[in-house]
């Protein structure tokens, strides 16, 4: 019997390339680099922000990520004036979302995103008590694929 649904955020719940992709090419632009299509994202993100913003970097011509140490802080500040920049669910989502909690199983969300950044997002885009759990990246829970999250 299946007690509990643990879903990934980023492309999987949620369409937030765009979300992802604004702060990085805002932080490319600053180093004038050209920007990446958020299209790109669904392969630069999953890993978290700085693995996002080290891919951007190379694609976008800065082959040793040179700016990737200095560009970290800018790229978060900016992804967290708008973490939930055109994000959106998936069609079906919500439907299934809501069938499995009639079924009385529970749900989570874990995520790469920084933990306050994550529970955000997901109450932003589902409402608050959807989930019955929102874990995201915390100096304690690395980034996944490390199973310490779950």
């Amino acid at each position: 019997m299946i007690k509990i649904c643990i879903f990934d955020l980023d492309g999987t719940l949620a369409a937030t390339q765009e979300s992802i992709a604004r702060p990085v090419n805002m932080t490319l632009a600053l180093y004038g680099l050209p920007p990446q299509p958020a299209e790109a994202f669904n392969y630069f993100a999953g890993d978290g922000l700085k693995n996002a913003l080290k891919r951007a970097l190379i694609a976008s011509g800065d082959t040793d990520a040179a700016h990737l140490e200095e560009g970290i802080p800018l790229c978060r500040a900016w992804m967290q004036e708008d973490p939930c920049y055109h994000a959106k669910p998936y069609d079906g989502i919500e439907r299934a979302l809501a069938d499995l909690k009639s079924r009385g199983i529970k749900i989570a969300c874990f995520s790469n995103k920084p933990h306050e950044s994550a529970v955000g997002v997901v109450e932003t885009i589902f409402g608050k008590g959807t989930f019955d759990h929102i874990q995201g990246q915390t100096d304690l829970i690395p980034i996944k694929p490390d199973p310490t999250g779950v």
